[in-house]
């Protein structure tokens, strides 16, 4: 009936195709705040309402020790209830947006599932959120609670403190008996921007802090034994490396599986996981392809859970796969989880400590100055932000701005958001973000037990695989045309100019020896992947970078190859584009070259790190 009203209504037919679609079931929303506007929202809250006049001046012990006395103190959370909208919104428009925002969860009940804390650093975070939702209406450690408190750890030095922070927290008896209503522990795990432009290795820190949670559970029923219904989710938020968007929906489960299990964990809670990108494509196509996706997930983390947990026998529901026989498994995985701490390493030797604001000679001259002639405009055009205010990209671009202005008269690649450093990266032809670095950390592993590891090691698997792709998809055809002006020198040439090349970050090398030294770079990295999937030795004739993934896994090379070529005259309009504004830095960008450069990036159609889906396990190569 009521469609058949809406379709006497003009401009309905949105909203009767979500009708249709959807029906009327609710779909549970999640609240993601930072940690740090958490804190910012709490100061001005209780400074309204007199309580203390310079909350975030006080030490964290002494943060705690309020907190803990206001959650407790029914007349103060009665105070802080009645706080006037007008006056907090006039102290911080932050808080007024994120206190009137817990404020609606108690109208809708049915809707809101998690309460996401970005950058959780402290127990300090998890309790002023707890006060937060008291304040705001909301049941906290109570019967009634519908809200479960996510700590999400992004940052390498997050991920290597959570099972100290998760440990704190349960010993808090406030936490406890939130948990004790809620029976189960979301611990996210993802890549934040700083993550992913600080370049490889950081799925080792994501899969050690995650096992150790896990690992945890049996010690944490035996001390507080009220906790003996608590479960232990994993909550995905970054997917293979460089990659947004969750990674593949039926593999995370299998993922975390696997990682409590080599931390000897003896059970796992269903796996959650971020939807993005083309992922809402699966999730929002016609319903049986949905229907198969999300069943795929309950399949998958039953699976996970029959394979960890043990019979009261000691046996396994299900045998989980192992490595083949005389593989030492678990010795390979932790050379895996060795070689990308090396990489990390690496990359900060090459880069700097991009982190840290304060340090002015922070990531490479060389790279800084080669990289100003990358396809800035076209990916800032590309790009334009959701978020401007938050990311510090554009959200909206003015018409008729010169290239100087938009661009920067020197703009430096890796002081920008994630994803324009990626895209900058990927245009530019190089992709140096997904091998740089990876040299070092395999080189550190015995040359012949490169294979073994692959072979032993899911993560390595995926790690080679997006590698590899990374690899096919990198041109310094393009790079040449585009950074250079030039068309790409002939072999003894670029030898001649990388050995030029010094990697001090603070040294000032040509852009051409820079490039002639990455060019090499991404061929050694190529022959070590190519020997770590293959197990032969690169062949001296023929190789070049798509070998790795062509030998290893040929259909998905094929596919890329199609797809490289037919989107390959974007890439080159792009270029060429690219090399006339590098050289007319005043050139005044009206609305059709704003238009024409954003199609020729989308026509590029650059993709970074393609999935293959079950198809890759056709074309992997079976141990001898």
């Amino acid at each position: 009936d009521l469609i058949h009203d809406l379709e006497y209504i003009p401009h309905t037919q949105d909203i009767i195709y979500k009708i249709n679609t959807f029906r009327f079931h609710y779909a549970h929303i999640d609240i993601r705040h930072n940690a740090f506007d958490i804190m910012e929202t709490l100061d001005h809250l209780v400074k309204v309402n007199g309580l203390i006049e310079n909350f975030s001046s006080l030490s964290l012990l002494d943060k705690k020790k309020l907190i803990t006395e206001w959650l407790n103190n029914d007349n103060i959370i009665e105070k802080l209830i009645l706080t006037d909208d007008d006056i907090l919104d006039k102290s911080s428009k932050t808080a007024a947006r994120i206190f009137g925002r817990l404020k609606l969860i108690k109208y809708d009940i049915d809707i809101f599932n998690k309460l996401i804390i970005a950058e959780t650093s402290s127990i300090v975070h998890v309790l002023a959120t707890f006060l937060l939702l008291k304040a705001s209406g909301n049941s906290v450690a109570e019967k009634e609670t519908i809200i479960d408190i996510v700590t999400l750890s992004e940052s390498v030095k997050d991920l290597e403190e959570l099972p100290y922070l998760i440990t704190e927290l349960i010993d808090d008896s406030i936490y406890r008996k939130h948990l004790f209503y809620r029976e189960k522990l979301i611990v996210m795990i993802a890549k934040s921007d700083t993550v992913r432009r600080n370049g490889r290795g950081a799925e080792s820190s994501q899969e050690q802090a995650l096992g150790k949670i896990y690992s945890m559970l049996e010690q944490f029923k035996s001390k507080y034994p009220e906790l003996k219904n608590l479960i232990i989710c994993g909550f995905s938020g970054g997917g293979a490396a460089l990659q947004r968007g969750g990674g593949r929906v039926t593999e995370v489960a299998h993922n975390n599986g696997r990682t409590a299990r080599f931390y000897h964990a003896k059970s796992l809670g269903p796996s959650l996981l971020t939807i993005q990108g083309h992922q809402m494509q699966i999730l929002f196509s016609p319903s049986s392809i949905a229907l198969h996706t999300l069943q795929s997930l309950v399949a998958q983390n039953l699976h996970a859970r029959a394979q960890t947990e043990l019979k009261p026998n000691g046996e396994h529901y299900v045998l989980p796969r192992r490595a083949p026989k005389g593989y030492d498994e678990r010795k390979n995985i932790e050379k895996f989880h060795k070689a990308c701490q090396i990489m990390r390493q690496a990359y900060f030797n090459y880069m700097g400590n991009l982190d840290d604001s304060n340090d002015k000679h922070s990531a490479n001259e060389s790279f800084n100055k080669l990289f100003t002639n990358a396809p800035w405009i076209s990916v800032i055009l590309g790009n334009l932000s959701s978020r401007p205010s938050k990311r510090g990209g554009h959200g909206t671009i003015n018409q008729n701005i010169t290239v100087r202005n938009l661009r920067g008269e020197n703009p430096k690649l890796l002081d920008n958001r994630a994803i324009t450093v990626e895209r900058v990266s990927a245009h530019s032809g190089t992709h140096f973000l997904n091998y740089l670095s990876v040299y070092e950390g395999l080189k550190s592993i015995n040359y012949d037990e490169l294979h073994e590891m692959y072979i032993c090691s899911k993560s390595c698997r995926d790690f080679m695989r997006n590698t590899a792709l990374s690899l096919h998809m990198t041109d310094f055809d393009i790079a040449w045309f585009t950074m250079i002006g030039e068309t790409h020198p002939d072999k003894n040439e670029i030898i001649s100019l990388a050995k030029k090349f010094n990697p001090n970050r603070s040294e000032k090398n040509s852009n051409k020896e820079t490039l002639a030294w990455l060019e090499l770079y991404a061929y050694d990295v190529a022959k070590l992947v190519y020997k770590c999937i293959l197990n032969k030795d690169p062949p001296e004739d023929n190789f070049d970078l798509h070998s790795p993934l062509r030998s290893g896994f040929s259909n998905l090379a094929q596919q890329l190859t199609i797809r490289e070529e037919s989107n390959e005259f974007g890439r080159y309009a792009q270029s060429d584009m690219t090399n006339f504004m590098n050289n007319n830095l005043d050139f005044l960008l009206g609305t059709h070259e704003c238009l024409t450069l954003q199609a020729c990036y989308a026509a590029a159609d650059v993709v970074n790190a393609p999935e293959g889906g079950l198809n890759i396990e056709l074309t992997r190569q079976k141990p001898n």
